[in-house]
């Protein structure tokens, strides 16, 4: 008996091996071979394609360049630039300018050199001029640009014409223009990134190889214009493209290098950057895509440039393979004829087989299913033999995982196997027993450790708020505060300069006045002469503000006496330098008064802000309690309707209109605290009268539901629903706002002070036809 079971186990596993030999070797051998002739062909196909892709791209920067290269011409063809090529060395200052405005152009002229360098020069637009000399800049050079917010200093432009990109174009006058990228340190800055055009102008056409030319256009091409050639094909984005220049300079890359990649965002599907953590533009690509982009652009220095280029003209630029990190890439090369820029893309091999692989895992699915399938087949047939026995086998093989909750065994024979199944089910049940018990006891120290856990967390995160929150609010203080602290301290020196600087103006004046009285001999001009020199003297131990003072007063007393007793054509000269001299005084003391004033209202302004700090620090510390009593509330609102009109005048707003409203009050008087309700609607109605030009400010109250309802009501500027939020922030201000004097402190305080009160503040808003504000304290 023993004997035939045994034969029976050998001979079932020998059948469901032959059975899926059978089945599954054919669809093996016709996935393999269907594989290779599939991706044999693909390959040669993506070859091609990738091939055109790439000359596509070379032949984009060739338009492009030839768009440039008549766009330049044209340019010279201007008559006010030719005129100014050709004006001879400058001979004043105000020449120099004159001719650089002739040259330049403005915007509004039609086909000028600005209309045109605006409309097609993608980049910043120079021309330079060697063979002059600039007296603004003092510099041996001359150099016109349409641009004033990124400058080429004439010191580089000694490092420009010893560039090898210069040279290359100085030593060969056949060539057209240039593209290319400067040495490192040829010019400063973000500068020194940019692809660059340079264009020579020939005043004569050259004749001989060694005619050169003095005069080129530079053009500092934007990052930005190389991605236009390629970003429309978006198959190119699975491979690494660099444009170079004919020297092997790296123009750009359709993708950033290895050392440029921060990390990779798994929800966005994008590669971030480390720079300025922006995100790589291709979308839709897989992790493992990227990684296969990882080449760098230090791959470049091992390839033979001249070689593969070589190769490429002969059409056979597709034949180089690299590895790198692992990685097998595909070399492709093209070499844009006109512009002489070169192209290199580096293909991950792995793309070419990416179309195959779901097929041949559709193939394998369909094989292991009928394998499984077989399997099921023959397992059914020794099924009844052996089914007690593999669940046995089965339910020990969970118990001894750690789970003892197995169902228990049906008994579905009265023999050995019968008596196993009884015994295996009585010890799972005194497994499962014990088990239950040490669970409920874990169970109960796990809940005990989650509470503790979780207090633990709370309390973190309210520290980590706390933490965020202290610094913004000290950030923001330091903005506040060091703002009108800047505009005291500029003041101050302004104010100590001033009497200095205007000492010495009067100085000035003084030796003026001696050299036209200095041939008068007569008596009468003798007491002016001494004073003026005593006055110079005086000038050069001290100068303050009283010596001007003395200055002014005296010389005028002197003149008039000379003037009355003495006549002579040289007076109206001097009558005319008085006059301009006191002028010029009392100017300069309006403008100190001025920046007194200024200084003052921002130590208000320091004060206003230092104050309300300081209160909210006391509110949030719990230090700032009320004083609750009776307020007879007709003479709270009249009082806060003075200060609003006092306010109103102040701010010279004539044309707003100060009402204010009592209804539906049941008694004379209300329990609150007096001054801090005051300080909250006196803000209030300040806001009100600040952002409303003219209209209506309404100040009123009312009882409703158990509240004490104050209202401010205005047709001012408004605020956008998006900004309401947060209005009641520390330093919230609304974009309609930013311009208008205020700490940002006053709404925030306000909502503090209220909440005191166990009260609350509303308010509602339409842009630009005003808002409401509403403060609700219970009435006690």
């Amino acid at each position: 008996m023993t004997k035939k079971k045994e034969r029976f186990y050998r001979i079932k596993w020998r059948l469901l091996a032959i059975m899926l030999s059978i089945a599954i070797v054919p669809l093996l051998i016709v996935v393999t071979f269907s594989s290779i002739y599939m991706t044999s062909k693909l390959t040669d196909n993506s070859k091609k394609y990738y091939s055109t892709l790439i000359n596509q791209v070379a032949s984009n920067i060739d338009f492009v360049y030839e768009q440039y290269a008549r766009t330049l011409t044209n340019i010279l063809k201007i008559k006010n630039v030719a005129d100014g090529l050709a004006h001879p060395k400058f001979a004043s200052k105000q020449e120099e300018i004159e001719i650089d405005k002739k040259i330049i152009g403005d915007i509004n002229t039609p086909g000028g050199l600005r209309e045109t360098v605006e409309e097609k020069i993608d980049g910043y637009f120079f021309i330079i001029e060697l063979d002059k000399e600039s007296l603004i800049q003092e510099s041996k050079v001359v150099i016109h640009t349409t641009t004033m917010s990124n400058q080429i200093r004439p010191n580089e432009v000694d490092n420009i014409i010893s560039d090898p990109l210069f040279l290359k174009l100085k030593s060969d006058n056949s060539l057209r223009m240039v593209i290319g990228k400067f040495q490192k340190n040829t010019l400063s800055g973000l500068n020194d990134t940019r692809p660059v055009l340079i264009y020579p102008i020939y005043m004569n056409p050259p004749e001989k190889p060694s005619d050169t030319f003095t005069k080129f256009i530079m053009v500092l091409l934007n990052e930005d214009i190389m991605p236009k050639f390629y970003y429309d094909i978006e198959d190119i984005k699975y491979g690494t493209l660099y444009i170079t220049d004919q020297d092997g300079n790296i123009l750009n890359a359709n993708h950033p290098s290895v050392s440029d990649y921060y990390s990779y965002d798994y929800y966005k599907r994008k590669y971030l950057l480390e720079d300025n953590k922006k995100y790589d533009k291709y979308e839709k690509m897989s992790f493992f895509e990227y990684t296969l982009l990882n080449t760098d652009e230090k791959v470049l220095n091992s390839l033979d440039f001249e070689l593969i280029f070589n190769d490429s003209e002969r059409e056979n630029n597709n034949k180089f393979f690299i590895k790198r990190n692992k990685v097998k890439y595909q070399l492709f090369a093209s070499m844009a004829p006109t512009s002489n820029c070169k192209l290199i893309y580096l293909f991950p091999v792995y793309q070419y087989y990416k179309t195959i692989i779901p097929v041949i895992i559709y193939l394998s699915v369909i094989i292991v299913v009928s394998a499984a399938l077989l399997v099921v087949i023959s397992l059914a047939i020794s099924g009844k033999v052996t089914k007690p026995i593999i669940e046995i086998a089965d339910n020990l093989k969970i118990i001894t995982d750690g789970n003892v909750n197995v169902p228990e065994l049906k008994k579905t024979q009265n023999n050995e196997i019968g008596i196993l199944v009884d015994g295996f089910n009585q010890m799972a049940g005194f497994i499962r027993k014990y088990t239950n018990y040490l669970e409920e006891l874990v169970s109960e120290r796990t809940k005990e450790l989650l509470r503790s856990n979780e207090d633990l967390k709370s309390a973190n995160e309210k520290l980590k708020e706390q933490s965020e929150f202290k610094s913004k609010y000290l950030a923001n203080m330091s903005h506040e505060i060091r703002t009108p602290l800047n505009s005291m301290i500029g003041n101050n020196e302004y104010l100590l300069r001033s009497p200095k600087s205007l000492a010495f103006n009067l100085s000035e004046i003084a030796e003026e006045i001696l050299e036209l009285i200095e041939e008068e001999e007569d008596e009468h001009i003798k007491e002016l002469k001494e004073f003026l020199k005593e006055f110079n003297e005086l000038v050069l131990q001290k100068s303050d503000a009283d010596l001007s003072d003395f200055f002014v007063k005296k010389l005028i007393n002197i003149f008039f006496n000379i003037k009355n007793s003495y006549k002579s054509e040289k007076l109206v000269n001097i009558e005319k330098l008085i006059e301009e001299t006191s002028d010029t005084y009392y100017q300069e003391k309006v403008i100190q008064i001025k920046a007194l004033a200024n200084a003052n209202k921002n130590g208000k302004y320091l004060l206003d802000l230092i104050n309300s700090v300081l209160d909210i620090s006391k509110i949030e510390a719990g230090k700032i309690e009320l004083t609750l009593k009776k307020v007879n509330l007709q003479n709270f609102m009249n009082d806060l309707y003075s200060n609003a009109v006092a306010y109103q005048k102040s701010k010279n707003k004539e044309r707003l209109i100060i009402t204010k409203s009592i209804q539906n009050i049941d008694r004379e008087s209300y329990i609150f605290d007096e001054l801090k309700i005051k300080q909250v609607m006196l803000n209030l109605i300040s806001n009100s009268i600040k952002f409303t030009e003219e209209g209506e400010v309404i100040i009123e109250v009312t009882s409703r539901d158990n509240y004490l309802v104050f209202g401010v009501k205005d047709s001012g500027v408004g605020i956008k629903e998006e900004e309401i939020g947060s209005i009641f922030k520390e330093f919230g201000r609304t974009s309609s706002t930013k311009n208008i004097e205020g700490t940002g402190l006053g709404l925030a305080l306000s909502k503090k002070l209220v909440e005191l009160h166990k009260g609350k503040i509303e308010m509602s808003s339409v842009y630009g036809k005003g808002t409401n504000f509403f403060v609700y304290l219970p009435i006690i």
